[in-house]
């Protein structure tokens, strides 16, 4: 601590009773002074009592001090610990506020985005670039990209999560100088021959098709949780699946 300021937490238990805690420290100087600032706190855990994977420690404070958001949860996607980045990202003052909540609070789609992170974790094992929103308790989305691995912990499965903030790189700007998609330019090029009713028709059409393809890819081909992301029923998703010829349709009531 004399040499670095600031040494590596340490975890001791109480003189009083057998709970244990985590101390840190540093040095500070005031008026030509110098003092030792001392933290004990609880070791961080869920509320069902597993604690955050022990992770070498210089990595633990990379990750706190990282501009990409970083959060773990439970099993059941409820926060056990994140970094400042996540709870500027999310407007939530103090780390205490977000233990223990669940992430769905905070994703865009809610329920439907936390259910499909948490299936990829458990099948693969990990997840890379997953699209989504994240909405701050003060109304403010942010266009975010999902990274996300998962990490057994006395047998029990913790998810690590890096959310990293995109909405520079999908700013209007940006997404203007996109080319538009293949059957979308056709479109365009038949302004003037066509009447404009047949051109919306056919527009909404393509535009219809574009979505349901990116929800069935975004949600792993799962027709129950794609129809939940566009707000449709089960049955009028197989109805547009059949319309446009996306792949074989599943039996009514099977996914």
């Amino acid at each position: 601590m004399a040499t670095s300021g600031r040494p590596d937490d340490v975890r001791a238990r109480l003189a009083q009773g057998e709970r244990e805690v985590v101390v840190s420290a540093s040095l500070f100087r005031e008026e030509n002074k110098s003092s030792c600032l001392v933290r004990v706190g609880m070791p961080y855990s869920d509320p069902n009592g597993i604690t955050v994977p022990k992770i070498k420690s210089k990595l633990l404070k990379l990750m706190e001090s990282a501009p990409d958001a970083f959060v773990v949860t439970g099993d059941d996607g409820r926060v056990i610990t994140t970094n400042a980045a996540f709870l500027e990202m999310v407007q939530v003052p103090a780390e205490e506020r977000a233990h223990g909540e669940s992430l769905e609070r905070w994703l865009g789609r809610g329920g439907v985005d936390l259910d499909i992170l948490l299936a990829n974790l458990r099948h693969h094992g990990s997840l890379r670039l997953f699209g989504t929103t994240l909405r701050g308790d003060l109304g403010e989305p942010t266009d975010v990209e999902i990274s996300a691995v998962t990490v057994m912990n006395g047998g029990q499965p913790c998810f690590g999560f890096a959310i990293r903030d995109v909405s520079r790189r999908l700013s209007p700007r940006a997404q203007s100088e996109r080319s538009l998609p293949p059957s979308l330019e056709h479109l365009t090029e038949l302004i003037g021959r066509v009447a404009l009713k047949d051109l919306v028709r056919e527009a909404t059409d393509v535009i219809e098709r574009l979505c349901i393809e990116a929800a069935l890819e975004l949600t792993g081909d799962n027709r129950a949780s794609a129809a939940e992301m566009l707000g449709l029923s089960r049955q009028s998703l197989y109805v547009k699946l059949r319309r446009y010829g996306l792949g074989p349709l599943s039996p009514e009531g099977a996914d």
